[in-house]
């Protein structure tokens, strides 16, 4: 990807943005604290937080999670950064959770040794439809309206939330901000000049980079396959275009997904017709 390109995206990042976020609170475990203490309104020391971790279970569909962190205690978190209301659905909120659990649980031990876990989704749309900032969700004893306390905790933090007169509002607000200098939490701001500013700038371009090229190199792999399984000769010619329009597609998705472009963007970037990327977007 050339730089240019790349500081136009700088510019326009947020928070809620896959790229971004990615790099911004990997190994960040202050910053991490910071947050979930405004999630959570309790005190915490997290020790741990790493960003794209992908839990696999042989034959089975696998997870990736955007942000995993963990404090003094040993409690799990488990922070989904969505914009696409289909990425933040009850049952994958579900499934997180079961996955957390299935991998932090070794054989032979004793289900009471599972560890406190949060899987907490911020959500660029309010996807739970109440107008809320935040909603605690618990598995609770219908019949008494007691918590049936399996330690097992999902949140939602609704980005579409407008009021800045509380912590959690000021925290939606930071998290949909692109000038830090209009970020009002100090922490954010601070880290976020960090990567858009100082040093961590090249930290942030290699890995924009990186996924834009590993885009590249899935797509053309995919078409050359499919194309010499109909030849060698067709097939190389054939899986090249294909693998690059597939490439492009693909891009065109994540960009949607992961950006606050707008599709005349989107398109110009992935070489790909307007009609095809508003498409795209319905989907």
């Amino acid at each position: 990807m050339d730089y240019a390109k790349f500081e136009q995206k700088l510019a326009e990042y947020r928070l809620i943005d896959d790229d971004f976020m990615s790099v911004f609170f990997d190994g960040q475990n202050e910053i991490m604290e910071f947050i979930l203490k405004i999630i959570l309104q309790k005190s915490l020391t997290v020790t741990e937080t790493k960003t794209q971790i992908e839990i696999n279970k042989f034959g089975k569909r696998s997870v990736r999670l955007d942000i995993l962190a963990k404090d003094k205690d040993g409690k799990i978190y488990s922070i989904e950064i969505q914009r696409a209301n289909k990425g933040a659905i009850a049952k994958r909120a579900r499934f997180i959770s079961s996955m957390l659990d299935s991998d932090l649980l070794e054989k032979g031990k004793d289900f009471s040794e599972l560890p406190e876990t949060y899987v907490i989704f911020f959500t660029e749309n309010d996807v739970l439809k109440e107008n809320l900032p935040i909603y605690n969700i618990e598995r609770i004893i219908t019949q008494t309206g007691k918590i049936f306390g399996d330690a097992s905790h999902i949140i939602y933090i609704n980005g579409a939330y407008k009021n800045d007169d509380s912590e959690i509002g000021n925290l939606i607000s930071d998290f949909l901000c692109r000038d830090p200098e209009k970020i009002k939490n100090q922490e954010i701001a601070e880290l976020t000049k960090f990567f858009k500013f100082g040093k961590g700038k090249t930290s942030m371009f290699k890995k924009v980079s990186s996924f834009y090229e590993d885009g590249l190199a899935d797509g053309i792999e995919k078409g050359k396959a499919k194309g010499i399984a109909e030849g060698m000769a067709k097939g190389k010619a054939e899986g090249k275009a294909e693998g690059k329009a597939e490439e492009r597609t693909n891009f065109a998705t994540r960009m949607l997904q992961a950006t606050a472009m707008s599709i005349f963007e989107i398109s110009a970037l992935a070489k790909l017709a307007l009609d095809q990327v508003e498409e795209l977007a319905k989907t």
